[in-house]
C-alpha cells in the first residue's frame, strides 16, 4: 500500500470517527435548545443573547457535521459500492435536517417578537431533530 493509500484512510478513518462522535454533542445541544425555548415559551422569558448563541452553536455544529459528511460521502465504499441508504437517503435527510436548524437561528434571528423567536426556534429544530433521528433510527444508527 503506498504511502498516499494510507494518509486517505487514516483520514477516512479519523473523519469517520469524528462525525459519528459529533452527532452525540449535536444531539445534546439541540435537546437543550428545544427544552431552553419551551420553557422560555411557556414562562414568558424574553429572547437572551445565551439563546442567540445556544443557536448559533447547534447550527455551526451542524454544518461542521455536513462538510465532514460531504467528503465522507466522496470517500466511502458504501457510496462508490451504490448503497442506497449511503448514497441518497443519510445525505438528502441530513441536508434537509440541517436547512431546518439554519431556518430557525435565522427566522428567530431577524423576528422581532420574543415570542416569534422562541416558537421559530422550537418549530424548526423539532423539525430538523425528528429528520435526524427517523434517519438514523431507519438504519439502527441512533445509539
Amino acid at each position: 500500500m503506498t504511502f498516499s493509500l494510507l494518509l486517505i484512510s487514516a483520514l477516512y478513518t479519523g473523519l469517520k470517527h469524528s462525525h459519528s462522535g459529533l452527532r452525540y454533542l449535536i444531539i445534546i445541544v439541540i435537546f437543550v435548545i428545544i427544552i431552553k425555548s419551551i420553557m422560555a415559551l411557556v414562562q414568558k422569558k424574553s429572547y437572551t443573547r445565551l439563546d442567540r448563541t445556544l443557536n448559533l452553536i447547534g447550527m455551526s455544529l451542524a454544518h461542521t457535521q455536513l462538510v465532514i459528511g460531504i467528503v465522507l460521502w466522496f470517500l466511502s465504499d458504501e457510496v462508490a459500492e451504490g448503497i442506497r441508504y449511503w448514497k441518497w437517503e443519510h445525505p438528502i435527510s441530513m441536508i434537509l435536517a440541517i436547512i431546518a436548524f439554519t431556518l430557525g437561528y435565522s427566522v428567530a434571528k431577524r423576528a422581532v417578537d420574543d415570542r416569534q423567536k422562541h416558537i421559530a426556534t422550537v418549530k424548526y429544530y423539532i423539525i430538523g431533530t425528528a429528520l435526524v433521528v427517523i434517519t438514523l433510527a431507519s438504519n439502527n444508527l441512533l445509539f
